[in-house]
Formats: structure tokens, sequence, C-alpha cells
């Protein structure tokens, strides 16, 4: 794993990492460089016993935290698998209000227009799909949200 402001850190099978929750320090100066950690001589520590002390300052901004907007998204992923149409409908509607930035975003905004067609209404789907290629007109769903704003299945 390879970040700007945290520097390199060896991750194996099965590892994962979180950015540590420190409060960002000021940026450094723009003569400065990150030197990368040196090599472990043997095999490296898992990741959250590493001492947080040689890795560079945090710079960037913290993510904001996506428990609220994974768990959102996971429930409305579950009712959409679950082929309950309106409740997904209804909780990607959810997502999409309340996360907006989040990247998902789109993918809430397909799998609405794709649920609501599930559910038989085809003129809502197509709204939807509309709807999907006005915010996202490159998206990654655009053929497919082209047909269902025509009427044609996903």
């Amino acid at each position: 794993l390879r970040l700007v402001d945290l520097g390199e850190r060896d991750l194996r099978a099965g590892e994962s990492w979180e950015r540590p929750s420190e409060t960002p320090a000021a940026p450094p100066a723009a003569s400065a460089s990150v030197a990368a950690p040196s090599a472990p001589a043997t095999k490296p520590a898992p990741i959250a016993a590493r001492p947080s002390a040689a890795a560079p300052a945090v710079t960037a901004p913290a993510a904001p935290p996506a428990s609220a907007n994974g768990t959102r998204f996971a429930a409305a992923m579950s009712l959409f698998r679950q082929a309950r149409w309106p409740d997904a409908d209804a909780a990607f509607a959810l997502f999409e209000r309340e996360a907006a930035t989040d990247p998902r975003a789109e993918d809430a905004a397909w799998l609405r227009a794709v649920a609501r067609s599930r559910a038989g209404d085809a003129a809502g789907a197509a709204a939807l799909a509309k709807r999907y290629l006005e915010r996202y007109p490159q998206g990654l769903r655009r053929a497919e949200a082209e047909a269902l704003a025509k009427g044609n299945e996903p």
C-alpha cells in the first residue's frame, strides 16, 4: 500500500489497513520530501503492530466515517438482494440524499431505476434512468440507462 501522505506499508493476504485517526498536521514545506520507511529485516510485523511514529505526518483530511454511509448502502443492497424492490428503492433514495458525495451514489441512482423496473413501474424506472443519465452522463451504466429510459428492461 503506497500513500503519498503516509509512505509505504506491506499488506499480506487477509490483512487490512485503516487510516490513523490522528488530527492532520500542517502540510510539510514544499521542499521537504517524504522518506520511504526502511525495508524490514525479516517478516514484517502486522500493520496494527507497527509504530505510528515511523509514518510521516498525515497531511490529507481524514476520510468521513464510512460507517454511516456504508451501513445505509449495505442495508439498501440487502433489500435489493431480497427482491424487496419498493423498500430497496426507498433505501437507495435515502442513501442518495444522505450521501450525495459518496462514490456509491452513482450505483444507488442506477439501482433505484432497476428496483423500480423490477417492481413493475416502467414509467418510474424510465424517469429514474433519465435522471441517472442527467447526473452521470458518462456513468458506468450509461448504455443500460439509455435502454431503460426508452422502456426496455435493464
